[in-house]
């Protein structure tokens, strides 16, 4: 039954001493409830040591975890175990991938992922480079990965959301903690507008230091590749950094200032070898399956003027001498009117001069 294997495994995962490591191994071994109670401690020792081993059954049988279950149901939370259909692709070759994933929200997680990171103390410089380079990603329908710290991580998640995307935060905490508080806001945001929230880590674990590192294999892990906006010589968006290179996941950098500290890390990336961006085309070129998403229609809307000039090259390709010849108009606004058809998409030009529009 697996309803009875996820809850068991859930419960083993918040036993003191099983770590994912341990978690993985006894389901490689054994894969059900029965034939871990009926393992003799001889055959446990190799997973789980002498002293688990020998007291597993007895602590099983004191650990009540209906409480906690119900906490996850009224939450709305779901768990995603290492062995289900819906576990996300990204995370299943990665080194270490965790067992089990708590997760609030809409699954997104086999979406088209970018992580963006950087420092929790960002100049307006990184700020601004954040806000640019989200929205242009979002034009190609990619999803904002990020790690809902303060700095660029809240304002990668925030961007992407005002924008009308989706996005996904990681969290270093359990999912129920929101670390830091002032962002529960945008906890509650992320999630209305078709995000989700995961974590790694059991209900109620605090944000403690040791969690990021680990919490940046997921960042990565997901996405197709990573973007540090901005980070000092010691940031941990380095570290991120590092999990994507090890994943083979992509990195890129935003180009800073030499004579800015908080930028020093970025441009060491770049210098090693990361790809400098300077807007998303950068990112976008590296993936070659991803094609621009339709121009928003009201952006596509066109006057009268435009029309008319429009009803000249519809069939054929034409100089604006000609179209000029045809519409009575003078050349100069013909120009103007032909540069903007073809910004919203309506009119490409060709060699010689001529144009034609695009069906």
């Amino acid at each position: 039954n697996m309803e009875r294997t996820k809850e068991f495994f859930l419960k083993l995962s918040l036993i003191d001493g099983i770590g994912n490591q341990r978690l993985h191994l006894l389901y490689e071994n054994f894969r059900t409830p029965e034939n871990i109670l009926n393992a003799k401690p001889f055959d446990l020792k190799p997973v789980l040591g002498v002293k688990l081993s020998l007291n597993l059954k007895e602590i099983l049988k004191n650990f009540d975890i209906s409480d906690y279950i119900k906490k996850i149901k009224k939450n709305g939370i779901k768990v995603i175990f290492y062995f289900d259909d819906d576990y996300p692709e990204g995370l299943k070759n990665i080194s270490n991938p965790p067992f089990l994933i708590y997760l609030k929200g809409k699954n997104i997680l086999n979406g088209k992922n970018i992580a963006i990171v950087g420092t929790r103390r960002p100049t307006s410089y990184g700020i601004n480079a954040t806000r640019k380079i989200v929205k242009e990603l979002l034009m190609y329908d990619f999803q904002i990965v990020s790690g809902f710290a303060r700095g660029i991580d809240t304002e990668a998640h925030l961007t992407a959301i005002e924008e009308g995307g989706k996005t996904v935060a990681v969290f270093g905490s359990g999912i129920d903690i929101i670390y830091p508080p002032e962002n529960k806001k945008l906890y509650e945001k992320i999630i209305s507008s078709g995000g989700c929230v995961i974590s790694e880590f059991p209900l109620s674990t605090p944000p403690l230091k040791s969690n990021f590192p680990l919490r940046n294999r997921l960042i990565s892990g997901i996405s197709f590749g990573v973007v540090i906006v901005e980070a000092p010589k010691k940031s941990g968006s380095l570290i991120t950094a590092d999990y994507a290179l090890n994943q083979g996941r992509e990195v890129f950098a935003v180009p800073g200032s030499i004579f800015e500290k908080k930028q020093e890390g970025s441009n060491r990336l770049i210098q090693e070898g990361a790809k400098p961006v300077i807007d998303a085309s950068d990112i976008i070129s590296e993936f070659g399956f991803i094609e621009k998403k339709e121009v928003k229609e009201e952006k596509r809307r066109i006057s009268k003027e435009e029309q008319n000039i429009l009803s000249f090259i519809t069939t054929k390709e034409r100089t604006i001498e000609e179209i000029s010849f045809l519409s009575g108009m003078d050349i100069s606004k013909i120009t103007e009117i032909l540069l903007n058809l073809e910004l919203k998409g309506w009119v490409r030009s060709l060699p010689g001069s001529k144009y034609i529009a695009i069906k």
